[in-house]
């Protein structure tokens, strides 16, 4: 339930300024092609499938890649979010609460307790961003292979 949580909280935070960039990109079409689509009896429907997405589709490939790198990164807002009882299953956060608690190893509280090292998380860190990167350049590349073309 926490991972939808998330989910839902990390789509509503950044909500305000995709609404902001997609609302500039879409204003910087010319209205002429609007206007001689609407001419040519295009209804609504068609003008925003043939119209706006091919000349907003690269605005909708960069917040696609960095929404996909988001889920491997999103760590402090959900820890303003959760707080410190938080478990929520999201790759940095997992590695930012290691983190935190391992500074904390040294004291009796946490003392024995087989929490990784920084090395270790350092190196889960690496790993996680050797899936990560093939991972959005295969994204990428299927977006420009497949995504529709201002011609």
């Amino acid at each position: 339930m926490k991972f939808y949580t998330a989910l839902v909280f990390t789509l509503w935070f950044s909500f305000g300024a995709n609404v902001l960039i997609y609302t500039g990109a879409m204003s910087g079409i010319d209205q002429s092609i609007v206007e001689s689509a609407s001419l040519d009896g295009v209804t609504t429907l068609q003008e925003f499938w043939y119209i706006y997405v091919p000349i907003i589709f690269p605005t909708i490939t960069t917040f696609l890649l960095t929404s996909i790198a988001g889920i491997f990164n999103n760590q402090m807002s959900l820890h303003f979010f959760f707080g410190n009882d938080g478990d929520v299953p999201v790759f940095a956060y997992y590695f930012f609460r290691m983190a935190a608690k391992n500074t904390y190893a040294s004291q009796d509280i946490y003392a024995d307790s087989g929490y990784m090292t920084l090395g270790e998380l350092a190196a889960l860190g690496l790993i996680a961003t050797a899936i990560l990167v093939p991972i959005t350049l295969l994204v990428k590349k299927l977006l420009e292979k497949y995504g529709p073309r201002v011609d």
